[in-house]
C-alpha cells in the first residue's frame, strides 16, 4: 500500500542510543521513518530531522496518529518493546 516501504533508499540512522534506533527511507518525495525501542520502559525523545526531509506532518501507519514538525523536530514517546512507522504526508 505504501511504495516508500518497498522501494527507494535508506539513510544512515537519524538517531541511535542504547535502546532506540530511528531509520529513514525515501522514495520520490515521500519519507518513512521507522522507530524501535528495545527497552521495557517508554522512551521520550525529540527527533531532529535533516533539511532533506521536507515534510511537515508524519502519520503512524498503524493507528493514524499524526505528528506535526516543530522547528524541524518531532517530539515522540515510544512505548517499551515497540516500534512505529511514520509516513510523510
Amino acid at each position: 500500500q505504501h511504495p516508500v516501504l518497498r522501494h527507494g533508499s535508506f539513510s544512515a540512522p537519524l538517531y541511535i542510543d542504547e535502546n532506540v534506533i530511528v531509520l529513514a527511507r525515501h522514495h520520490g518525495n515521500k519519507w518513512a521513518l521507522t522507530l524501535s525501542n528495545n527497552s521495557t520502559a517508554a522512551k521520550t525523545l525529540t527527533l531532529k530531522l535533516p533539511e532533506k526531509i521536507n515534510a511537515a506532518v508524519f502519520t503512524d501507519v498503524m493507528n493514524g496518529t499524526s505528528y506535526q514538525l516543530q522547528n524541524r523536530s518531532l517530539p515522540l514517546t515510544l512505548p517499551g518493546l515497540s516500534g512505529i512507522i511514520l509516513l510523510s504526508m
